[in-house]
């Protein structure tokens, strides 16, 4: 027989089936005439999709990509944003991110194609944004929807050669964009490889500004953490570590400022 009751919602004298599908068409092949059921109360057609697919995500071995299209097909059907809707699903911040990214993409089939992990969606979009922002500011033209979905070729193309082998590594197109912004439409367009990219334009200096950026930010949220809760004396060597960071920044700002 059943083991797990199907689900039921009662509208009216009729009873919309929610969960079970496989077993309510595979009881009415052998004929059965009655089967267990849990009937729940009616429910508002975003509450509905809601419950489906939570139900839908239990019963099947869903791909992170899968799940990004059917959330992104969700947010249309109930004319939300894919953010919206991933924060109604009680998803994860770095999930709806993903898929919110995800939504964006131009070259989706080759994403699905080449089965290209979701955890690359989020730094292509901000090699997007950087080259959208750099072509315009500062070369005057406009990055046009064809040259976003050459960025994505491109990109797409040296995940699969393994050029690029980690998301991380994105953040060298970056770096060399910002650098060099003239050679965005070079990189686009010539099929050059990031690495090649990266040397010729000499971005190691964006991506050191970039590093000591994030470096500064964790130092800064840690020391006022202690600063609240000084319950240690700092050691000679820590001391020394902070004064010799002290004196690098001041010369760093002498020379921006």
């Amino acid at each position: 027989g059943i083991m797990s009751p199907l689900t039921v919602e009662k509208i009216g004298d009729k009873y919309l089936l929610v969960d079970g599908e496989r077993r309510f068409r595979a009881a009415t092949e052998i004929k059965l005439k009655e089967v267990p059921c849990v009937v729940i109360a009616p429910q508002s057609k975003v509450d509905r999709l809601v419950q489906q697919f939570h139900i839908q995500e239990q019963h099947e071995g869903w791909t992170p990509t899968e799940k990004a299209m059917t959330v992104e097909e969700l947010s249309h059907d109930l004319n939300l944003s894919v953010l919206q809707l991933g924060e109604m699903l009680g998803l994860e911040k770095t999930t709806i991110q993903r898929y919110v990214a995800y939504s964006q993409l131009l070259e989706k089939k080759e994403f699905q194609k080449n089965e290209i992990n979701l955890h690359w969606t989020t730094p292509i979009k901000a090699v997007k944004a950087i080259a959208k922002s750099k072509t315009e500011s500062e070369l005057g033209k406009s990055f046009t929807q064809d040259d976003e979905r050459k960025l994505e070729k491109a990109i797409i193309r040296q995940i699969k050669s393994g050029e690029l082998k980690r998301p991380t590594d994105v953040g060298k197109i970056k770096d060399s964009f910002r650098k060099s912004p003239k050679d965005i439409d070079s990189f686009i367009n010539k099929g050059e490889s990031v690495t090649d990219l990266y040397l010729r334009t000499k971005a190691q200096s964006t991506r050191c500004l970039r590093s000591a950026y994030f470096s500064a930010g964790y130092v800064q949220t840690n020391l006022n953490k202690y600063l609240n809760n000084p319950d240690i004396i700092p050691i000679k060597k820590e001391i020394d570590s902070f004064k010799v960071c002290k004196e690098v920044i001041e010369k760093f700002l002498k020379r921006v400022e």
